[in-house]
């Protein structure tokens, strides 16, 4: 469980990712939580000075919220900083919140470790709506 006045992270790297951080930050904020967000963040960063303070933040986050979909322009499905992290993740205390559009190929985070059902959103609308549901109920007194 996540306390108000909590930092948490969302990393995405697909199609649209902008539209999300926007979302993420508004559901974050509305529910008292603090909003870190990553967007456009490929597996090439991890080779850059900017792993770091992502990686910091990740691991300071009391709840990491992750959206995976179709790839931007000249990248692929795997093409996502935080995949090898995933597995670390799920193995600790922190929240993990997995969503994914109804295209995402769910055998990518089976690979990387994560064996649970990931939330699948239809049309980027839903993204805000649910995640503001999902992170109230991960929000302890």
């Amino acid at each position: 469980m996540i306390k108000k006045g909590e930092p948490v992270l969302f990393a995405d790297n697909s199609k649209g990712y902008l539209e999300r951080c926007d979302a993420f930050e508004r559901a974050a904020k509305d529910v008292g939580l603090i909003p870190i967000h990553y967007g456009g963040v490929g597996a090439r960063v991890r080779e850059s000075n900017l792993d770091k303070e992502i990686r910091d933040d990740f691991w300071r986050a009391r709840a990491v919220v992750l959206y995976f979909g179709a790839p931007g322009e000249g990248s692929n499905y795997e093409d996502h900083w935080v995949l090898p992290e995933i597995r670390h993740c799920i193995a600790t205390a922190i929240d993990c919140l997995i969503y994914v559009s109804d295209d995402f190929p769910h055998a990518i985070l089976r690979k990387y470790g994560y064996a649970l059902q990931p939330k699948v959103l239809s049309s980027r609308d839903d993204f805000g709506a649910v995640l503001r549901s999902d992170l109230e109920e991960i929000i302890g007194p």
